[in-house]
């Protein structure tokens, strides 16, 4: 029987280290190419060398973003304010003042159960109490404001109590 010796050829030597363009400090973080050797397992992160015009290039577009990112902020933060009057204009006095002091609600199911919604997030935010042990639920929307999310948990749960418990996850 013969034995097959197999060489493989050693990595390429790295290029020598080429440092960023030197009038970066307003930036973040450097500009970081991935470089990788030519099917080795040599994948090193290496600074990218930049021209002036492709540093002002990069400011720009980093400035575009940051004023569209900023914009979205405001928009968020004004639907949330609308919800926020909404959900409160659906909330008991009882409701309103628990929310407003305590960051939660109860709300009376559609078959007498009792719920709570806590208003700190939107996970595993609805609790119940079952045979002394405490239940605590997770459902709800994605993508839409805070109050809203809570709003139609509440709205569910008291029309019907059936259909939250078929979507929500139950942790115990």
């Amino acid at each position: 029987m013969t034995w097959h010796h197999y060489t493989f050829p050693d990595p390429p030597e790295p290029e020598p280290v080429r440092y960023v363009y030197a009038d970066l400090p307003d930036l973040p973080r450097p500009l970081y190419r991935f470089v990788s050797g030519g099917g080795y397992a040599w994948n090193v992160f290496r600074p990218l060398v930049v021209t002036p015009a492709e540093l002002e290039a990069e400011r720009q577009r980093r400035g575009e973003y940051e004023r569209e990112y900023l914009e979205r902020v405001k928009q968020r933060q004004a639907a949330e304010a609308k919800a926020r009057e909404l959900l409160l204009s659906r909330l008991t006095e009882e409701q309103k003042g628990t929310l407003e002091r305590e960051n939660w609600f109860a709300v009376r199911g559609s078959k007498g159960n009792q719920y709570t919604i806590g208003c700190m997030s939107t996970t595993e935010n609805v609790y119940r109490t079952i045979k002394g042990r405490i239940v605590t639920y997770c459902a709800g929307l994605v993508g839409v404001p805070q109050s809203d999310f809570w709003l139609a948990q509440k709205l569910l749960i008291e029309s019907d109590e059936d259909a939250f418990l078929k979507v929500a996850i139950a942790s115990y």
